[in-house]
């Protein structure tokens, strides 16, 4: 399944510190190259992903962090999609 997100997790990367400018801590969904929002929650970001894109099709949920806060917390994000 890595393969299928890898351009979610580049978008990801190279928004980064967009993100963390108006979302840090929170959860942002990612489908392809394009963030289609920010959420409260992980659960919430990731009922929309299914609601936008169904139980078929990948898409990226993630906790808005810099890398220091990765490191600290081993969040890695939610993967969905397809097996």
């Amino acid at each position: 399944m890595a393969q299928v997100l890898e351009t979610e997790l580049r978008t990801y990367e190279a928004k980064r510190a967009e993100l963390l400018a108006v979302g840090r801590g929170r959860f942002v969904l990612i489908h392809g190259a394009s963030v289609h929002g920010l959420f409260d929650s992980e659960s919430a970001g990731v009922s929309e992903g299914y609601r936008l894109f169904g139980p078929d099709e990948a898409f990226f949920v993630r906790r808005v962090e810099t890398k220091e806060e990765e490191e600290t917390t081993g969040y890695l994000g939610l993967l969905s999609g397809p097996s």
